[in-house]
């Protein structure tokens, strides 16, 4: 849920075990999605973003797939400022859960994006649980304090 340019709603990918393939025009979110994985399964400091669309490293960051950043606008001054969907007192999930249907289990990766400061990239807190978990079930009703959402999940905080 809000990452990128998907906004205020959760979109769901569900292969079901099978190989995939991800077509689609240019702009359509294809990139998105596997830095979205990306960000799930590889470590922060070493996460290249858009690498699919061979784009600069600065071209994309947590911070403007958070804000769903698309594009620039101009200033009063006539420099370029990102243009974005979301203003830093939104927040976005990013979750993944990969079932052993042989053994029945389960393992979730979530990762909780917020910004504690709006001049600062967002913070994130990492989940990992052995069971199923969902978005707007597990990533919600929270009254936008992130320690209620910590205290809530019944998994490891990492």
């Amino acid at each position: 849920m809000n990452w990128g340019t998907f906004h205020d709603r959760v979109w769901l990918f569900s292969p079901q075990g099978e190989t995939s393939l991800l077509t689609g025009d240019v702009g359509s979110g294809k990139s998105t999605l596997v830095d979205a994985l990306a960000t799930l399964l590889v470590p922060p400091r070493k996460v290249a973003y858009n690498k699919a669309a061979d784009s600069s490293a600065k071209e994309r960051s947590v911070t403007s797939y958070v804000r769903g950043s698309f594009g620039q606008k101009r200033t009063s001054e006539g420099t370029g400022q990102p243009d974005s969907l979301r203003d830093t007192s939104r927040y976005s999930v990013l979750l993944a859960t990969f079932e052993n249907q042989g053994l029945s289990q389960f393992v979730t990766l979530a990762q909780f994006f917020w910004f504690q400061d709006a001049q600062k990239p967002p913070a994130r807190f990492y989940v990992v649980a052995d069971r199923e978990m969902w978005i707007a079930q597990d990533f919600s009703k929270f009254d936008r304090d992130t320690r209620v959402l910590k205290k809530r999940q019944l998994c490891i905080l990492l």
